[in-house]
């Protein structure tokens, strides 16, 4: 199982209602490339009061998603008068969009999550699961 469907199932848990939105273009680049919704998600879920966004990733490149998602800037006109702001900036402009980081590594014979949140543009903080872990899924090992 894929770090994308344990993603999908972990949000389904905990209520959410997930959606696939990073999109794979085989004429870019040598095998083809895949993009992130605004360059910064591969996720999005919707629950009744607000709207998360999820960045999936592996344990070992969890330090470049959170710059990746630091630095990637909303393309401007030359002539917009507003100072440039990043894609994260913008879409934690609301209290009803969230954005996290989920790095999925292993740990014995189970795959485990750790969930990094947004708290703003520049910081991010671990954020425990509201839900026991899945028993049928501990068991699996890839």
């Amino acid at each position: 199982m894929s770090s994308m469907q344990r993603t999908l199932d972990d949000l389904r848990d905990l209520g959410y209602e997930p959606a696939v939105v990073e999109r794979f273009n085989r004429h870019a680049g040598e095998h083809g490339r895949f993009f992130d919704l605004y360059g910064l998600a591969d996720v999005e879920a919707i629950a009744d009061d607000h709207t998360l966004y999820v960045q999936v990733c592996r344990v070992d490149d969890l330090t470049d998603h959170i710059g990746k998602a630091q630095r990637m800037l909303l393309p401007r006109l030359k002539r917009d008068p507003r100072p440039p702001r990043t894609a994260l900036e913008a879409l934690l402009a609301s209290p009803a969009r969230r954005f996290e980081i989920w790095s999925w590594g292993k740990r014995g014979r189970s795959w485990v999550a750790r969930r990094w949140r947004a708290i703003d543009a520049r910081s991010f903080a671990v954020v425990p699961f509201e839900t026991a872990p899945n028993p049928l899924r501990e068991e699996v090992s890839v």
